[in-house]
C-alpha cells in the first residue's frame, strides 16, 4: 500500500510542476513572430511599414508584447529587408 501511495504522490507532484510557467517573458513575441506580424501588416498597408504604436497595438491584440532583447543587444527594424534584427548596442 505504501508504494502505491508514494507513486500517486510523486505523479501528483510531477503533474503540478508541468504547468505553464509564469514569467515576465511568457507573453513576449519571438523574433520570427515579430517578422511574420510585420510582414502581414506591411502587406495590408500597401507596402508601407507600420508605425511603432500601430505595431504595438497589433501585438497587444494578439496577446503578445515586444520582446526584451538579450543584454548588450537591441532589436531594430532593418528598412532594407523590412525585418526585425538583433544588433549590438
Amino acid at each position: 500500500m505504501k508504494p502505491l501511495l508514494l507513486t500517486i504522490c510523486a505523479v501528483g507532484l510531477l503533474a503540478a510542476g508541468c504547468g505553464r510557467k509564469n514569467s515576465a517573458h511568457a507573453n513576449e513575441a519571438t523574433l520570427d513572430e515579430l517578422n511574420r506580424d510585420l510582414s502581414a501588416m506591411t502587406m495590408r498597408g500597401g507596402g508601407h511599414l507600420p508605425g511603432t504604436n500601430e505595431f504595438n497595438q497589433f501585438l497587444a491584440a494578439t496577446g503578445k508584447s515586444f520582446p526584451t532583447p538579450p543584454p548588450g543587444k537591441k532589436i531594430v527594424l532593418d528598412p532594407d529587408t523590412k525585418k526585425f534584427v538583433i544588433q549590438d548596442q
